[in-house]
């Protein structure tokens, strides 16, 4: 983030498939996208909630994304590292 000044926190979307990103995402202050469905016991025994879940890196989630960004450029994660 530090190398793209210009861009504010709420531009910014970290995509992750392990809890440690969901970590490093709310450090940061910035939204975050679980990648790898096959988690969704560990963001739950974490509490981890994502802006966005993503299954596949393809085209769609590209559109996913543009589309969730439309919505919202704001996303307030919550997840509670055990």
């Amino acid at each position: 983030m530090a190398q793209f000044p210009t861009i504010s926190q709420k531009g910014w979307l970290a995509i992750g498939d392990a809890w440690i990103d969901a970590a490093a995402a709310q450090e940061a202050r910035i939204a975050f996208a679980a990648y790898n469905h096959n988690r969704q016991e560990e963001w739950a025994l974490r509490e981890i909630t994502p802006c966005l879940q993503l299954s596949a890196w393809q085209a769609g989630a590209v559109q996913e994304i543009l589309a969730w960004r439309q919505k919202s450029l704001s996303c307030q994660n919550s997840w509670n590292p055990l």
